[in-house]
């Protein structure tokens, strides 16, 4: 609301054609509402994501967002939700809205976070990605992805 529309309550009440006023109001800053929404509706979905990796409770040390910053000695490095698991496996899950579906960019990026996590020799590193709209089959055929879950696995359990 104090981003879009409190500041352009003027010019939204002067509209009296019905002209879409909300893309020029957000302008390209809107996709990145729309990132931090989608990993918003993720986490709420959790539980569902969770029955999807079939992970009990049980099954779970720590898990929740994952920040580090930069460092003088090290890149900082962002995971929108990391699940460390007693049986020495580290989930990794990637949130990722787009207009469509994820590409081998993606998949690139991960690699990155991976490599920066600097996890210990025994952990095994399980990638999931959770996109809007699912992933292009070149990308489903790296078969890098532990599970790719896609909107409609989150709203239509």
């Amino acid at each position: 609301y104090f981003r879009y529309i409190h500041n352009n309550r003027e010019i939204i009440a002067r509209n009296k054609n019905n002209e879409n006023l909300f893309r020029s109001i957000a302008g390209s800053s809107i996709n990145q509402y729309y990132g931090f929404a989608f990993e918003r509706l993720g986490e709420a979905a959790l539980d569902t994501i969770l029955d999807q990796l079939d992970l009990n409770l049980t099954d779970i040390v720590k898990m929740g967002s994952y920040f580090r910053q930069t460092r003088t000695h090290g890149a900082g490095l962002q995971i929108d939700w990391l699940v460390i698991r007693r049986d020495g496996v580290w989930s990794l899950l990637e949130f990722k809205y787009l207009n469509k579906p994820a590409g081998m960019q993606v998949m690139h990026d991960i690699k990155q976070k991976i490599d920066r996590l600097n996890a210990p020799d025994n952990i095994t590193i399980e990638p999931v990605l959770i996109s809007a709209h699912g992933a292009t089959k070149q990308l489903e055929q790296t078969q890098f992805f532990q599970k790719i879950i896609n909107l409609s696995d989150l709203v239509n359990t």
